[in-house]
């Protein structure tokens, strides 16, 4: 048995996956501010996203905790300089 199949190591499924980032994010806006404002994020909430994909919940989630806060994103997928330097700006504490 060969090693599991993984479309996101592929660079032409992430980059048909990115450019469609915007219509994904505008067609679940309110369930994901539904669910953040269910888990009362504030100022110096700390979060756990597990199975974080492409970091847009983690990032809206450091938005809402701020630098006080902290966000853990992880993934099992490759790991995202772009989206470790986003939450670290957007929460100090972010390691």
């Amino acid at each position: 048995m060969g090693p599991p199949y993984q479309p996101f190591e592929q660079r032409d499924v992430v980059i048909a996956w990115e450019r469609r980032a915007g219509v994904r994010a505008a067609l679940l806006a309110e369930a994901t501010t539904r669910m953040l404002d269910s888990a009362r994020l504030g100022l110096r909430s700390q979060v756990l996203d597990v199975g974080t994909g492409t970091g847009d919940t983690a990032l809206l989630a450091a938005e809402r905790v701020g630098s006080a806060g902290h966000v853990l994103a992880i993934d099992a997928g490759t790991f995202r300089q772009d989206l470790y330097y986003r939450l670290n700006v957007l929460t100090s504490t972010y390691r």
